[in-house]
């Protein structure tokens, strides 16, 4: 990093799982690493999707002067990054001016829920996220696969896109444990190989990030919608964990396939998701078209539901052939959520669960699937809003903050009229008074 005409990106993801920062020289990155920090707009945490400030928040943002935040660098993700020779890649914590922890951004908002649960079990997270994506043709819009799921066939055509990404990730870091073709046109699959703590949250943002590029240089574009057409495969964004103790045994270990119970620490853990599906929701589907992927007969879990080896569930326990890999799945969240989040929400979850010592309800059958959860992205925001309890884990003013910014979205979704609507009246056909051509 000596040389002055190298470049260091310097970012941090923002509420919608964005990574947004600055390019710096490499003699200014050394710099901010010797103050420890260098300046940033705090609109970075208060823009929508579409960059719009969002002026209702009460924190940042234009309401309060559009001030600056601190990056702190965290040398430990410090990457090549592999598509621009000479750069570097870098992901930040956040503080505000005094500098201390900036408790509304997501990388920090992870990193804190972790740490408490550490603390008060000694208990770290194991975690990797799976994502769905799907990949277009940029010249024609046409979907790169037909929509075979698990297709070996398929798989090469997609070879020069594959190969491309795992040079890019290999080059970052990031360690990919599978991939495969799915259920839908252009629909692909990319699992992560698991990680301790907040790098897991890490590795899927530069994931996400890593594909969008790949697919940029091969001609195609690459979608992270939860729901892109009707009739089709929703995508997405589940979170495999484990809970390992300070000897960096799995609490959660059990031979399942054998009829052995879930240990208490599984139970509950798994109590306290399947309890919090209903206001997470607002994290694992942060979208209005988040839940149009949240269907039956999809495989995208619509009641607050567990069970073991189930992809219909919401809460699914895997037990593979070694008992000591148990681990639980959360198949809520979609492809369009924001990882930090994600995890954030499902540790802090599973942290209540355990505190508790709560027990799960009878695992979900065809007969009792389960209390269905929100179908829509108010809904779910107004059961975020009543739950004091996760606002304790989570922080209030994150959560404050993230609910102004879903009501932001609830409410730039109302002012939009659609085709669909204007369809549904214009179109009406009603021949009363109507005269006709002679």
């Amino acid at each position: 990093m000596g040389d002055a005409s190298e470049w260091v990106v310097l970012s941090t993801p923002d509420l919608n799982g964005v990574l947004r920062g600055k390019a710096l020289s490499a003699r200014q990155f050394a710099d901010a690493v010797h103050r420890d920090a260098v300046g940033i707009t705090d609109l970075i945490l208060a823009t929508d999707a579409l960059d719009t400030p969002i002026a209702t928040s009460t924190c940042v943002g234009p309401g309060r002067g559009a001030g600056d935040l601190l990056l702190r660098p965290d040398l430990s993700t410090l990457t090549p990054l592999p598509w621009r020779p000479s750069w570097a890649w870098c992901l930040a914590d956040v503080r505000w001016q005094d500098g201390s922890p900036c408790d509304i951004a997501p990388r920090v908002v992870c990193d804190t829920v972790l740490t408490a649960l550490e603390a008060t079990h000694g208990l770290r997270v194991c975690a990797a996220f799976e994502f769905e994506f799907r990949l277009h043709d940029v010249e024609n819009g046409a979907p790169v696969t037909g929509g075979r799921s698990y297709s070996a066939g398929e798989l090469g055509a997609l070879a020069p896109f594959l190969d491309a990404l795992r040079t890019a990730t290999s080059a970052c870091g990031l360690d990919l444990s599978a991939l495969h073709t799915e259920a839908g046109p252009g629909l692909v699959e990319v699992n992560l190989a698991p990680a301790i703590g907040t790098a897991a949250a890490d590795h899927a943002a530069l994931l996400r990030a890593c594909v969008e590029e790949v697919a940029s240089q091969q001609g195609m574009r690459a979608s992270f919608l939860a729901k892109p057409a009707v009739g089709e495969e929703g995508s997405g964004g589940h979170l495999h964990l484990s809970l390992l103790d300070r000897g960096d045994a799995n609490v959660f270990a059990g031979d399942l396939r054998a009829g052995e119970p879930p240990a208490p620490p599984l139970r509950h853990a798994v109590a306290g998701l399947v309890e919090t599906l209903a206001p997470l929701s607002a994290i694992y589907n942060p979208a209005i078209n988040s839940y149009k992927r949240l269907v039956p007969g999809w495989f995208a879990p619509v009641t607050a539901s567990w069970a073991l080896d189930d992809r219909a569930v919401a809460v699914r326990l895997v037990a593979g052939a070694d008992p000591r890999a148990t681990h639980v799945e959360l198949r809520r969240a979609g492809a369009d959520a924001n990882p930090h989040l994600v995890l954030a929400a499902a540790v802090a979850a599973i942290h209540g669960g355990l505190d508790a010592g709560r027990e799960p309800p009878p695992a979900a059958t065809p007969e009792a699937p389960g209390a269905e959860l929100p179908r829509d992205l108010a809904t779910a925001l107004g059961a975020f809003r009543a739950a004091d309890e996760l606002h304790a884990r989570l922080g209030r003013r994150f959560c404050a903050h993230f609910a102004a910014t879903r009501e932001w979205e609830l409410r730039a979704w109302q002012e939009v009229v659609t085709e669909w609507e204007r369809t549904r009246v214009e179109g009406r056909a009603s021949g009363l008074f109507r005269s006709g051509r002679s």
